[in-house]
Protein backbone atom coordinates (compact mmCIF):
# COMPACT_ATOMS: atom_id res chain seq x y z
CA UNK A 1 0.00 0.00 0.00
CA UNK A 2 1.28 3.13 -0.71
CA UNK A 3 3.03 4.21 2.36
CA UNK A 4 1.96 8.39 2.98
CA UNK A 5 0.17 9.23 6.24
CA UNK A 6 -3.05 10.59 5.83
CA UNK A 7 -3.14 14.39 6.11
CA UNK A 8 -5.02 16.74 8.59
CA UNK A 9 -8.10 18.10 7.65
CA UNK A 10 -6.45 21.68 7.08
CA UNK A 11 -5.59 19.49 3.98
CA UNK A 12 -8.94 19.46 2.83
CA UNK A 13 -8.14 23.26 1.72
CA UNK A 14 -5.60 22.67 -1.41
CA UNK A 15 -3.72 25.28 0.70
CA UNK A 16 -2.17 22.86 2.79
CA UNK A 17 0.61 21.29 1.13
CA UNK A 18 1.50 20.46 -2.60
CA UNK A 19 3.13 17.33 -3.04
CA UNK A 20 4.58 17.05 -7.22
CA UNK A 21 6.20 13.79 -6.46
CA UNK A 22 5.07 10.40 -5.26
CA UNK A 23 6.47 7.17 -6.64
CA UNK A 24 6.79 3.80 -5.10
CA UNK A 25 9.00 1.27 -6.48
CA UNK A 26 8.49 -2.88 -5.22
CA UNK A 27 10.95 -5.00 -5.69
CA UNK A 28 10.14 -8.62 -5.19
CA UNK A 29 12.81 -11.38 -5.46
CA UNK A 30 12.48 -15.17 -5.52
CA UNK A 31 12.43 -15.97 -2.11
CA UNK A 32 9.97 -13.71 -1.17
CA UNK A 33 12.15 -11.20 -0.12
CA UNK A 34 10.43 -7.18 -0.77
CA UNK A 35 12.08 -3.68 -0.91
CA UNK A 36 9.62 -0.38 -1.37
CA UNK A 37 11.20 2.67 -2.08
CA UNK A 38 8.79 5.90 -1.91
CA UNK A 39 10.28 8.89 -3.00
CA UNK A 40 8.33 11.85 -1.97
CA UNK A 41 8.42 15.76 -3.16
CA UNK A 42 6.56 18.06 -1.19
CA UNK A 43 5.82 22.23 -0.78
CA UNK A 44 4.84 22.74 2.20
CA UNK A 45 2.64 26.26 2.37
CA UNK A 46 1.54 26.56 5.64
CA UNK A 47 3.07 25.51 9.44
CA UNK A 48 0.90 22.87 10.22
CA UNK A 49 2.23 21.38 6.37
CA UNK A 50 5.71 21.82 8.77
CA UNK A 51 4.66 19.88 11.50
CA UNK A 52 2.98 17.06 9.55
CA UNK A 53 6.36 16.47 7.54
CA UNK A 54 8.81 17.70 10.19
CA UNK A 55 8.18 13.68 11.25
CA UNK A 56 8.12 11.53 8.99
CA UNK A 57 7.80 6.89 9.32
CA UNK A 58 7.04 3.76 7.93
CA UNK A 59 5.63 0.80 9.65
CA UNK A 60 7.83 -2.64 9.75
CA UNK A 61 7.94 -6.06 11.72
CA UNK A 62 10.11 -6.90 14.14
CA UNK A 63 13.10 -9.56 12.90
CA UNK A 64 11.84 -9.30 9.11
CA UNK A 65 12.00 -5.97 8.21
CA UNK A 66 13.57 -2.76 8.50
CA UNK A 67 13.46 0.78 6.79
CA UNK A 68 15.95 3.45 5.73
CA UNK A 69 15.91 7.20 4.72
CA UNK A 70 17.95 8.77 2.52
CA UNK A 71 18.73 11.83 0.10
CA UNK A 72 16.99 14.22 2.17
CA UNK A 73 17.39 17.84 0.71
CA UNK A 74 15.16 21.10 1.31
CA UNK A 75 14.97 23.22 -0.83
CA UNK A 76 14.84 26.47 0.16
CA UNK A 77 11.95 29.76 -0.30
CA UNK A 78 15.29 32.05 -1.53
CA UNK A 79 16.53 28.73 -3.86
CA UNK A 80 19.01 27.54 -1.34
CA UNK A 81 19.64 23.71 -1.53
CA UNK A 82 20.27 22.01 2.53
CA UNK A 83 20.60 18.38 2.23
CA UNK A 84 20.16 16.56 5.82
CA UNK A 85 23.24 14.24 6.63
CA UNK A 86 23.87 12.21 9.33
CA UNK A 87 20.17 12.32 10.93
CA UNK A 88 19.26 9.58 13.53
CA UNK A 89 15.92 7.56 12.63
CA UNK A 90 13.98 6.27 15.97
CA UNK A 91 12.15 3.05 16.31
CA UNK A 92 9.11 3.30 18.27
CA UNK A 93 6.30 1.07 19.58
CA UNK A 94 2.47 2.26 18.07
CA UNK A 95 0.60 0.34 20.45
CA UNK A 96 2.89 0.33 23.86
CA UNK A 97 2.52 -1.81 26.30
CA UNK A 98 -1.09 -3.17 26.30
CA UNK A 99 -3.12 -6.18 26.48
CA UNK A 100 -4.51 -5.64 23.01
CA UNK A 101 -4.31 -9.08 20.82
CA UNK A 102 -2.28 -6.72 17.97
CA UNK A 103 1.14 -7.75 16.44
CA UNK A 104 3.83 -6.84 19.31
CA UNK A 105 6.41 -6.90 17.01
CA UNK A 106 4.77 -3.99 14.75
CA UNK A 107 7.17 -1.29 14.74
CA UNK A 108 7.50 2.50 13.22
CA UNK A 109 10.92 3.92 12.34
CA UNK A 110 10.30 8.05 12.49
CA UNK A 111 12.83 10.23 10.98
CA UNK A 112 12.15 13.81 12.32
CA UNK A 113 13.26 16.67 9.40
CA UNK A 114 14.66 19.50 11.58
CA UNK A 115 14.74 23.92 10.10
CA UNK A 116 11.22 23.29 8.08
CA UNK A 117 9.71 26.63 7.39
CA UNK A 118 6.48 27.40 5.47
CA UNK A 119 7.60 27.59 1.70
CA UNK A 120 10.09 24.97 1.60
CA UNK A 121 10.32 21.92 -0.49
CA UNK A 122 11.12 18.78 0.69
CA UNK A 123 12.10 15.64 -0.85
CA UNK A 124 13.19 12.61 0.73
CA UNK A 125 13.36 8.65 0.12
CA UNK A 126 12.68 5.52 2.28
CA UNK A 127 13.49 2.30 2.03
CA UNK A 128 11.91 -0.75 3.41
CA UNK A 129 13.21 -4.25 2.94
CA UNK A 130 11.21 -7.28 4.43
CA UNK A 131 11.66 -10.89 3.97
CA UNK A 132 8.90 -13.53 3.86
CA UNK A 133 7.46 -15.33 6.83
CA UNK A 134 7.84 -18.30 4.88
CA UNK A 135 10.38 -18.40 2.23
CA UNK A 136 8.96 -18.40 -1.11
CA UNK A 137 5.91 -17.10 -0.81
CA UNK A 138 4.54 -14.12 -2.34
CA UNK A 139 2.21 -11.57 -1.60
CA UNK A 140 1.94 -8.03 -1.51
CA UNK A 141 -0.34 -4.97 -2.57
CA UNK A 142 -0.43 -1.59 -3.28
CA UNK A 143 -3.51 1.62 -2.89
CA UNK A 144 -2.84 4.30 -5.41
CA UNK A 145 -3.66 7.92 -2.23
CA UNK A 146 -6.41 10.53 -3.21
CA UNK A 147 -4.82 13.95 -2.74
CA UNK A 148 -5.74 17.48 -3.15
CA UNK A 149 -2.79 18.70 -5.30
CA UNK A 150 -3.33 15.84 -7.57
CA UNK A 151 0.23 14.69 -8.58
CA UNK A 152 0.94 11.90 -10.74
CA UNK A 153 1.80 9.12 -8.76
CA UNK A 154 4.00 6.34 -10.07
CA UNK A 155 4.05 2.45 -8.94
CA UNK A 156 6.40 0.76 -10.42
CA UNK A 157 6.91 -3.59 -10.21
CA UNK A 158 9.78 -5.10 -10.38
CA UNK A 159 9.76 -9.08 -10.73
CA UNK A 160 12.15 -11.95 -11.12
CA UNK A 161 10.89 -12.59 -14.94
CA UNK A 162 10.80 -16.68 -14.61
CA UNK A 163 8.88 -16.41 -11.23
CA UNK A 164 5.33 -17.19 -11.30
CA UNK A 165 3.96 -14.41 -9.85
CA UNK A 166 0.58 -13.55 -10.43
CA UNK A 167 -0.58 -9.52 -11.06
CA UNK A 168 -3.91 -8.38 -10.66
CA UNK A 169 -5.27 -4.95 -11.20
CA UNK A 170 -8.20 -3.75 -9.71
CA UNK A 171 -11.19 -3.54 -12.03
CA UNK A 172 -12.08 -0.28 -13.51
CA UNK A 173 -8.53 1.53 -12.13
CA UNK A 174 -8.20 3.91 -15.02
CA UNK A 175 -4.65 3.47 -15.28
CA UNK A 176 -2.59 0.51 -17.92
CA UNK A 177 1.00 -0.52 -16.96
CA UNK A 178 3.81 0.17 -19.15
CA UNK A 179 6.69 -2.05 -19.52
CA UNK A 180 9.96 -0.21 -18.77
CA UNK A 181 13.73 -0.80 -19.41
CA UNK A 182 14.91 -4.09 -17.40
CA UNK A 183 18.07 -6.77 -17.16
CA UNK A 184 16.62 -9.80 -19.28
CA UNK A 185 16.09 -11.18 -15.95
CA UNK A 186 13.51 -9.05 -14.43
CA UNK A 187 10.48 -7.38 -15.87
CA UNK A 188 9.60 -4.49 -14.59
CA UNK A 189 6.42 -2.58 -15.36
CA UNK A 190 4.56 1.04 -14.32
CA UNK A 191 1.55 2.44 -13.50
CA UNK A 192 1.35 6.30 -13.48
CA UNK A 193 -2.04 7.67 -12.12
CA UNK A 194 -3.93 10.62 -11.18
CA UNK A 195 -6.21 10.30 -7.84
CA UNK A 196 -7.93 13.42 -7.10
CA UNK A 197 -9.45 13.65 -3.57
CA UNK A 198 -13.12 12.57 -4.15
CA UNK A 199 -15.97 15.38 -2.97
CA UNK A 200 -17.71 15.29 0.29
CA UNK A 201 -21.12 14.53 -0.40
CA UNK A 202 -23.87 14.58 2.59
CA UNK A 203 -25.05 11.09 1.98
CA UNK A 204 -21.56 9.57 1.97
CA UNK A 205 -19.85 7.43 -0.75
CA UNK A 206 -21.74 4.93 -2.37
CA UNK A 207 -21.53 1.12 -2.18
CA UNK A 208 -19.25 1.27 -5.49
CA UNK A 209 -17.04 4.16 -4.46
CA UNK A 210 -16.47 2.36 -0.96
CA UNK A 211 -15.72 -1.05 -2.02
CA UNK A 212 -12.98 0.87 -5.13
CA UNK A 213 -11.20 3.12 -2.19
CA UNK A 214 -11.12 -0.17 -0.04
CA UNK A 215 -9.55 -2.50 -2.67
CA UNK A 216 -6.54 -3.11 -3.01
CA UNK A 217 -5.08 -1.42 -6.82
CA UNK A 218 -2.89 -3.65 -7.30
CA UNK A 219 -1.83 -7.33 -6.10
CA UNK A 220 0.87 -9.42 -6.62
CA UNK A 221 1.41 -13.10 -5.15
CA UNK A 222 2.37 -16.70 -6.09
CA UNK A 223 -0.25 -18.44 -4.24
CA UNK A 224 -2.60 -20.47 -6.58
CA UNK A 225 -5.59 -20.53 -4.92
CA UNK A 226 -7.40 -19.71 -1.13
CA UNK A 227 -6.53 -23.21 -0.62
CA UNK A 228 -3.19 -22.80 -0.90
CA UNK A 229 -3.02 -20.13 1.17
CA UNK A 230 -4.91 -22.05 3.95
CA UNK A 231 -2.42 -24.51 4.06
CA UNK A 232 0.04 -21.96 4.65
CA UNK A 233 -1.36 -20.36 7.17
CA UNK A 234 -2.28 -23.54 8.82
CA UNK A 235 1.49 -24.92 8.51
CA UNK A 236 2.18 -20.90 10.43
CA UNK A 237 -0.23 -21.56 12.96
CA UNK A 238 -0.57 -25.28 14.30
CA UNK A 239 1.55 -25.23 16.74
CA UNK A 240 0.33 -22.26 18.36
CA UNK A 241 -3.16 -23.51 18.15
CA UNK A 242 -2.33 -26.98 19.78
Amino acid sequence: AQVTPPAPAEANSGDYAQIDTLQQRERVEVDGTRETTLTVGVLLRTSAAVARFGQVGLPYVDGLGEVSFGDVVVKKADGRLVTLRDLKPEDINPFGVSGLPVAADVRVRKLTIPGLEPGDRLSYRAVMRQRPLTPGKVFGDSKFTPMVSDPVQVFELDLPRDAAINVRLREGLGAAWEDVPSPPDRIVRRLSLRVPQPPERPEGPSEAEARAWSEPDVMFTNFKSWEDVGQWWWALSKERLA
